[in-house]
């Protein structure tokens, strides 16, 4: 039986300030009480959680753990009940003491909102399907979908596009609204382009290790952002901001797979199935996706059900992330202590939008194999990908393999999901690769020799 729920939102309290005594002024109970709380608490768990000196109040390892997820579950339960209570209007919903005139004012705005949503979509509903010809494969055919072209540079465009529209539609951004993101990069790029077409002051909450080249861009789109480094979970930074400037807390690891359509034909697995209609084998055998808030691999594992189409879905996953072993053991309990080095993919916790059921198969990809594909494309696609592709491809190339062996054609289809030029610094720097002990060249020799003669050399032996 689990400890109460007073127990759990005691330590969540003690975790946030690190004190006893705030905690108790927060909670309005004496400090001997909290003390007695966590005692107890650590008691029914069999942990310790805090180290306590004299002057000083610290987590223990366990501690920390169970803080992030105790934090943000406690945060989300008081959120979902708030949504419960309210028919689903959070946040900033409409003051029922406004004037007929004021609630005029919010509609008429919000509508406009949407129009200018909408206005966008059809400005930018399509991205390009490039095809990578595999002389060595004369009956398998690959396929690139192009996400990189999107103003922001990324796919997650159509995202930050479905998570404003989401938002705008269940009442929780009115004009003024102040948006919070939690991201490593991508998403809040694009969330600060759709705060500044809507006029809304936009903060990313992000990483302290994020690329330069990132910041500038949110700066570029008017936005603004605050750095966390890995004491700290990025999410509930971002909540407390969120509560802080009494804004909207956008939250893409909780609703990227709420707010995409996946019933629609206005969607990435849609336009992808559109762009191969004309193709020799139209119906892909594979599509290959990395997994970052799950959001993509749910999305496009869906729609495959909900169309009744054959093909299979692949989500590749990187090092330091638990999205992989929780597909192989159904533990969402799982924490990793280490961020991928992938940048867009991989997660150190399971996130509510991933859904392991719409995946077909789950490849974890070594990081030195993802930079390695990452050199190898721009040598034969003429341009530079962000990190995740080179998961993508590197998982897509052991299908291939495995297509070639059992005498089978058709087509794969995988994503470009961002521009390398983000990634200059570290992923297509030599030194950056050498310092931090990437074997790339035996993983780009597996590559080429694979790609132009069809032998695979394994590098597990």
């Amino acid at each position: 039986m689990l400890p109460s729920l007073t127990g759990f939102y005691t330590f969540a309290c003690a975790a946030k300030y690190l004190s006893f005594t705030k905690a108790a002024q927060e909670l309005n109970v004496t400090q001997g009480a909290i003390s007695q709380q966590i005692r107890h608490l650590e008691d029914d768990l069999g942990l310790k959680l805090f180290h306590r000196k004299t002057r000083k109040l610290t987590l223990t390892k366990e501690g920390k753990r169970l803080a992030e997820v105790v934090q943000y579950s406690m945060r989300s339960l008081i959120s979902t009940i708030e949504e419960v209570k309210t028919g689903g209007s959070l946040k900033r919903e409409i003051d029922p003491n406004f004037s007929v005139h004021e609630q005029d004012l919010h509609r008429g705005w919000v509508e406009e909102a949407i129009k200018v949503i909408d206005a966008e979509y059809y400005r930018c509903s399509d991205t390009n399907l490039l095809k990578l010809n595999l002389p060595t494969f004369p009956g398998i055919h690959l396929y690139f979908k192009d996400e990189s072209t999107y103003p922001t540079g990324s796919f997650k465009h159509r995202l930050a596009r479905s998570l404003f529209s989401n938002a705008l539609c269940n009442g929780w951004i009115q004009q003024g609204t102040t948006i919070v993101e939690a991201s490593f990069g991508s998403t809040a790029i694009a969330e600060a382009y759709f705060a500044q077409l809507l006029g809304l002051p936009f903060i990313a909450v992000l990483p302290s290790s994020i690329s330069q080249r990132k910041l500038e861009k949110i700066k570029f789109y008017g936005g603004k952002y605050h750095l966390v480094d890995d004491s700290r979970p990025i999410r509930i930074v971002a909540q407390e901001l969120a509560e802080k400037h009494q804004g909207h807390f956008m939250d893409q690891y909780l609703y990227a797979e709420r707010a995409v359509g996946w019933r629609t034909d206005q969607n990435l697995a849609a336009s992808i199935y559109e762009q191969m209609q004309k193709e020799l084998y139209p119906l892909p055998k594979w599509i290959v996706v990395g997994v970052g808030t799950g959001g993509t691999s749910s999305l496009i594992g869906r729609y495959n059900r909900f169309r009744q189409m054959p093909t299979k879905l692949c989500a590749v996953d990187p090092e330091n992330s638990v999205y992989f072993d929780y597909y192989q053991t159904g533990n969402r309990n799982l924490i990793s202590h280490s961020r991928s080095r992938v940048e867009g993919i991989g997660a150190p916790r399971v996130e509510p939008s991933f859904i392991p059921g719409v995946i077909d198969r789950m490849m974890r990809i070594p990081d030195a194999a993802t930079f390695a594909s990452l050199h190898y494309l721009e040598k034969v696609l003429g341009h530079k990908c962000g990190g995740s592709t080179g998961s993508n491809f590197y998982g897509t190339l052991q299908l291939i393999r495995e297509m070639r062996d059992n005498q089978e054609t058709g087509s794969i289809v995988t994503l470009i999901p961002d521009s390398g030029d983000n990634y200059l610094d570290t992923y297509y720097n030599p030194e950056w690769l050498q310092a931090n002990d990437y074997p790339v060249e035996q993983y780009y020799q597996q590559i080429e020799t694979f790609f132009t003669t069809g032998r695979w050399i394994d590098l597990e032996k």
